[in-house]
């Protein structure tokens, strides 16, 4: 799991690149798109236009901790990202946001609340190094979902107020997809490189499971020269009974002062982790 993780500021996200995951897990807009604002009760309260600019839907979450990340999320349960750009624009004059606690996703039986830690509420977390390393395409703060895998539901709608967004029937049907079970039958790297030379790993993964679906998985470094650092995050949509293979090439170049170089790469899953050691030569 992921080491040393911060209850405070543990980040809730999807996606290495919104715009370059496969399948029905996204929906990405190139150019904001405003819904309708409900029309305006007689009462003061502000009604707002919220540009929806992306949508995930991941199985699992890419967490981050102090130095590293890792991945959340029971077979059981499943998440929806929605990113919206500026956090809503008011359409009265005093320009205001809505409230997050207005924000709702609505099926036809069932509402849920933004989480956070678990627990019901707005993402905690910054928007600095960590959302374009591993979240290529969240431009904002999201908002997330947890919701049941699969979903009951023939519709599903983002609500905030004074307004709604409703999902198409691809993310939908994504939504009411059951669970799939997935195998890590490689992960390799040469055991050596030359300082200075590219070093490929590679990562063959088998969904074994009856259904189609999407493998999570967190990668981490260890060295040279970094005690532990965040690589990417990895998403893979599978057919059930096929495989995928993923690939991730670095070039260590570590500094001269430092003797008897080595890294290792470590890759988080939802049940466990595995680990590469790689030795770095010098030429003698």
């Amino acid at each position: 799991m992921v080491r040393s993780r911060s209850r405070r500021r543990a980040l809730f996200a999807c996606g290495t690149a919104l715009t370059a995951l496969a399948g029905c897990v996204t929906d990405s807009r190139s150019t904001p798109e405003t819904a309708e604002p409900s029309p305006t009760p007689e009462t003061a309260t502000p009604q707002y236009d919220v540009p929806v600019q992306n949508l995930l839907i991941t199985p699992s979450l890419v967490v981050a901790g102090d130095d590293s990340i890792g991945v959340e999320g029971a077979p059981s349960e499943q998440f929806v990202v929605v990113d919206v750009s500026d956090r809503g624009l008011a359409s009265s004059e005093d320009q205001s946001s809505p409230s997050d606690s207005t924000y709702r996703l609505v099926t036809g039986s069932a509402t849920y609340d933004p989480v956070v830690n678990g627990q019901p509420g707005r993402i905690d977390g910054y928007s600095g190094a960590f959302w374009p390393q591993v979240y290529e395409g969240l431009r904002n703060q999201p908002v997330v979902f947890a919701v049941p895998k699969p979903l009951d539901a023939s519709s599903v709608s983002f609500h905030w107020q004074g307004g709604d967004y409703a999902f198409g029937d691809q993310l939908v049907q994504c939504l009411t997809r059951p669970p799939t079970a997935f195998t890590v039958r490689e992960f390799s790297a040469p055991d050596t490189v030359a300082d200075g030379r590219e070093i490929t790993a590679m990562l063959v993964v088998e969904n074994t499971g009856d259904h189609d679906g999407t493998f999570v998985g967190a990668l981490n470094r260890i060295g040279p020269e970094v005690a532990y650092t965040p690589v990417t995050g990895i998403w893979l949509d599978i057919t059930a009974g096929e495989q995928k293979t993923w690939t991730y090439s670095y070039t260590p170049t570590p500094s001269p002062n430092v003797e008897d170089p080595r890294m290792q790469y470590v890759l988080e899953v939802r049940d466990g982790r595995e680990d590469l050691n790689i030795d770095i030569s010098r030429d003698s």
